[in-house]
């Protein structure tokens, strides 16, 4: 071997050894970069053959290649598991402003108020002629639906963040595969020209993972060195100088604008989001907040019932001094001449008037009328049958009744809000005392006149009086808007905590110092009613929504911690082949650094030994 040639192995030597010190430096600098792989070195041995054909030494070390450690299998079942993460995250974020809404810890919550309602009304059927007692129920009854409103804009105040976060991730989402897109085509340009991108291969690798948490996709690797990216049920998102995007609504056909659009076609997809922050998001709004057994359609079926029951208490009650007068809460809509149960009832119903809807509890009412009927029209009781008794008179010692029936015996229907009014004026016994009319605003209206002086509701059997409103304790027709009756709220006295006693159909008895209307105020405490498939008092049923939440929320809860435990294992996995080891690293560092140097030692001694050649020479 020439001195020439133990130069250039040394070189060769040296030029390695200086690769591979690089290489370890990189990897030592990026010992905490999130998603960075080690890389390593690969040297060959060079060979070199005489004109024979036979070995004639060997030309040192080459650096074949910088690659790094890497697990597809690792890195995929990670990538799936940011998908379930980041929705379990998302719903745990925003479930946890739900449990406040609801929170009854601090002794101010939703049950809390019903209880002092209810205390209320006990006090004032231990003292009916109190006047202050009165005066409190109705004190009450405002703060209960005072809160109710409170809930209920706490719970849709939470609505309208959600999609406005859900519209800041789809744009995220698609600014995110853009630039995946860009770091792709970088990918692939620098392997066509035999260069690893190994450095770009992690920030691919992170960037992917990031969009993994906002939305479900998975990966297919190309043949050029690039990836196709899909979401979970196989819709394309990326692929070489193509990408997808997700929008708003409306579609031709749904102009609901809370939906997502993708990738331009023209049709709902949110169903199809099967994972990621969005789908979280998508959950809290749609199922969690707003589903048929939502938190808030919870809240509004509660309240609803509790408007519907304590008002039809109230209705078939009176007040102290009786009634001159009673005007309904409620508009009876666009069909006051209509057949009840013909009357649109829900936005889903043909012909449905939006701007003049139905009373809210009307459903309500024509369910009980048609639970006297077996399916033919025939009444189940001959003897029972849906009626509206009222009692009137000069003052409340003469009280005469007279009963309107409610179904128009001629038709089999029920009557229609203003056939309803015509069977009342028109009654037989009622003889003009009581007037009953439907005002300018579309609500039924109540009057005496002729000789009466006063008049009450006695019975109502068919719920109709509730669902009109007539002489109900509370107006709206939901939490939002649940509030006391204007009539209660100017004056107490008004409070209709006395029931005309019908013991004898004949003679109706009214006594001012009864305390049967609070009584069967207060009964709705314990009382059992039907409400979302389950039979138990209003308290339960509010208890069973907290307690429905509670569970919801340590389900998710739970998930996540097992879901978080689960991506950190497979983290340990992964750093465990692709992590840098700072021992490993300087164990490399002073095993290629004395190579560099033994190395150099032997470009010196060639040198020297060069130097005495030529001195000889």
């Amino acid at each position: 071997m020439a001195l020439s040639d133990i130069l250039n192995v040394s070189k060769m030597g040296v030029f390695g050894s200086q690769t591979a010190l690089k290489v370890v430096s990189h990897n030592i600098s990026n010992v905490n970069t999130p998603g960075y792989s080690r890389q390593s070195v690969s040297f060959t041995n060079n060979t070199l053959l005489n004109d024979g054909g036979k070995m004639n030494g060997g030309e040192g070390v080459s650096v074949s290649g910088v690659s790094h450690k890497f697990d597809e299998l690792v890195d995929n079942r990670l990538l799936s598991g940011e998908r379930e993460l980041g929705r379990l995250t998302a719903r745990d974020r925003l479930m946890h402003l739900v449990e406040e809404v609801y929170n009854e810890l601090d002794g101010d919550g939703l049950s809390t108020r019903m209880e002092s309602f209810y205390s209320a009304v006990d006090d004032l059927a231990i003292s009916p002629l109190n006047p202050v007692a009165q005066e409190e129920v109705v004190s009450q009854a405002d703060a209960l639906a005072r809160f109710a409103n409170n809930m209920n804009d706490s719970l849709s105040e939470l609505t309208l963040p959600v999609d406005q976060e859900i519209t800041l991730m789809l744009d995220d989402v698609n600014t995110r595969l853009t630039n995946l897109r860009d770091v792709n085509a970088d990918i692939i340009r620098q392997e066509a020209t035999g260069q690893p991108a190994l450095d770009l291969l992690d920030q691919r690798r992170t960037m992917m993972m990031e969009l993994g948490n906002l939305v479900d996709i998975q990966t297919v690797q190309t043949d050029d060195g690039g990836v196709s990216i899909f979401t979970g049920n196989g819709q394309l998102l990326l692929d070489h100088d193509y990408t997808a995007s997700y929008t708003r609504g409306p579609q031709e056909d749904d102009s609901d604008n809370l939906s997502i659009i993708f990738a331009g076609v023209n049709t709902d997809y949110t169903d199809n989001i099967l994972g990621g922050q969005l789908k979280g998001l998508l959950e809290v709004r749609d199922e969690v907040l707003n589903g048929d057994d939502g938190f808030l359609t919870q809240l509004e079926g509660l309240i609803d019932e509790i408007r519907y029951q304590m008002n039809t208490v109230h209705g078939q009650s009176v007040n102290r001094d009786m009634r001159t007068e009673l005007t309904g809460v409620f508009s009876l809509g666009s069909y006051t001449d209509t057949a009840l149960e013909e009357i649109p009832l829900t936005s889903s119903d043909d012909g449905y008037d939006a701007d003049f809807p139905p009373p809210p509890d009307l459903a309500r009412a024509i369910e009980n009328i048609q639970a006297f009927y077996d399916g033919t029209g025939t009444l189940l009781d001959a003897a029972n049958q849906p009626e509206i008794t009222f009692a009137y008179g000069p003052d409340a010692t003469s009280l005469q009744p007279f009963s309107v029936e409610v179904v128009d015996p001629a038709t089999g229907k029920i009557r229609s809000f203003q056939a309803l009014a015509d069977a009342i004026n028109n009654a037989s016994g009622n003889d003009g005392n009581l007037t009953a009319s439907i005002d300018a605003d579309g609500a039924f209206k109540l009057a005496v006149s002729g000789d009466a002086q006063v008049f009450g509701v006695a019975e109502d059997n068919t719920g109709l009086i509730a669902a009109m409103g007539v002489g109900a304790m509370f107006s709206g027709t939901g939490a939002e808007d649940m509030a006391v009756n204007t009539l209660l709220m100017e004056d107490s006295a008004n409070l209709a905590s006395v029931k005309i006693n019908m013991d004898d159909p004949a003679n109706p008895v009214f006594d001012d110092a009864d305390n049967s209307g609070m009584l069967a105020l207060g009964a709705l405490r314990s009382e059992r009613l039907e409400l979302n498939g389950r039979n138990a008092s209003l308290a339960s049923h509010y208890a069973n929504i907290v307690g429905t939440l509670g569970s919801e929320l340590m389900r998710n809860q739970e998930a996540l911690q097992s879901q978080q435990t689960a991506q950190s294992f497979i983290t340990e996995v992964r750093e465990s082949v692709s992590g840098v080891s700072l021992e490993e690293e300087l164990t490399d560092l002073i095993r290629f650094q004395r190579s560099f140097q033994a190395s150099s030692k032997m470009v010196s001694v060639a040198d020297q030994l060069m130097d005495t050649i030529i001195r000889m020479v």
